[in-house]
Parts: C-alpha cells; sequence; structure tokens
C-alpha cells in the first residue's frame, strides 16, 4: 500500500514538472526567437516603425502547438500595438491534419499593419517567399525570412528609409549572441533582401531602357 503511494506521489509530480505541450514553441527556438527579435528592434530603432510576428500552429495530429510570438519589443512578446504609431505584424496560420483526415495541411499568412502603403504577402512572394514555406522542414528559416523581411517592404513602399550598411570589423566569434548596433545585426542575417531588391530595380530600368529605344527605332 504504501509502495503504491509512493508510485502515485511520483507520477503526479513527473505530471507537474513535465513540460505542456501548449508551452512548447512550435517553429522558432528561444535562440532563434531572441535573434529575430533584436534584428527587428534594431530594425525599428532605425525606421520608428514596429515589427512582429504572431503565427498559430494547430496539429490535429496531437503534435505540439501554439502560437509562436515575437516582435521588436522582445522575443516571446507579442506586439503592443498601442505602444507603436506605426507597426507591421507577420501574422500566419499553420493546419497539420491526422493521417485519417481528407483534407491536408495548409498555411496562410498575413500583414497586419497600420501603414499608408503597407507590405503584403505577394510583397513576401516576390522575394520568394510563401505561407507553404511553413509546412517545409525549415519552417524556422522561412518564418524569420518572412518577419526580417517586413522592413525592407516597409523602406520599399516609401514608409521609411532603408536600414543602413555598417560593416562588421571583427568576425563573430561561435556563440556570441547580437550586438546592438542599429542595423548591422539585420543586414547580417538578411543580407540576400537589399541584393535581391537592387536586382529588381536594375532589371526594371533595364527592360525600360529596350523599350524606349524600340520606341525610337526607325520603322
Amino acid at each position: 500500500m504504501r509502495r503504491t503511494a509512493l508510485l502515485i506521489g511520483a507520477l503526479l509530480l513527473l505530471a507537474v514538472l513535465a513540460p505542456r505541450a501548449a508551452q512548447a514553441v512550435p517553429i522558432l527556438d528561444e535562440a532563434d526567437g531572441a535573434e529575430l527579435a533584436q534584428s527587428l528592434a534594431e530594425a525599428t530603432e532605425e525606421q520608428d516603425v514596429c515589427y512582429g510576428w504572431e503565427v498559430e500552429v494547430q496539429d490535429q495530429s496531437g503534435g505540439p502547438g501554439g502560437v509562436d510570438a515575437g516582435s521588436s519589443q522582445g522575443p516571446g512578446v507579442a506586439l503592443d500595438r498601442a505602444r507603436c504609431p506605426r507597426y507591421a505584424v507577420l501574422r500566419g496560420l499553420v493546419v497539420y491534419t491526422s493521417e485519417t483526415a481528407e483534407s491536408e495541411d495548409g498555411a496562410e499568412v498575413a500583414i497586419e499593419s497600420n501603414l499608408r502603403n503597407p507590405p503584403t504577402p505577394e510583397d513576401l512572394a516576390r522575394l520568394g517567399l510563401s505561407a507553404d514555406d511553413l509546412l517545409s522542414e525549415t519552417d524556422d528559416i522561412a518564418l524569420t525570412d518572412m518577419a526580417g523581411a517586413l522592413p525592407l517592404l516597409v523602406a520599399e513602399a516609401g514608409e521609411a528609409r532603408f536600414i543602413p550598411f555598417e560593416a562588421q570589423t571583427e568576425p563573430l566569434a561561435a556563440g556570441d549572441v547580437p550586438t546592438n548596433t542599429p542595423g548591422s545585426d539585420w543586414l547580417r542575417t538578411f543580407w540576400w533582401l537589399p541584393v535581391l531588391a537592387v536586382l529588381g530595380v536594375l532589371a526594371l530600368l533595364f527592360a525600360l531602357a529596350s523599350f524606349v529605344r524600340r520606341r525610337r527605332a526607325p520603322a
């Protein structure tokens, strides 16, 4: 009888101490969430626009779910809109169906913003980023890229200035965390976004020049 009571007590203790699935971060781990929040905080300091992400994960097969959230106000902190005169937040929903379900897994994203010319999911698609990327094995990279692209898209829309480039004079040692230097960590993480934007502008100028030459050519 005493042994049974001890066993029940041990099981209850394990149930209390065990992490709950609802508390599990469904996409980003703690380090990645902190790095993304730091990058967005630096962009906010430069552009005076608050940024964040809120992605709900629903796993109908019983896997970990919940809301992966963070913002320029901190990792794991959903953006407080009341504290931000201007903001842009990546919103997403990821649904994993059970094996017996007829429907397939699905994902969708939207951008909540009070800017006059807010970024859109179509802008993300132009950068090669889509909601379906959140269903892949690299969903953490997809979420980081989509949320991290918001400052660039806001700048492209003329709502804020581009974040200036600041060269890193010394390489970061392994395990170093992002610094508090505005712009540097964002550009190190998302360097390909400005490059892609510049290439897009050059392609547009080339197409325009070709059109003008054809118009001026004698019939």
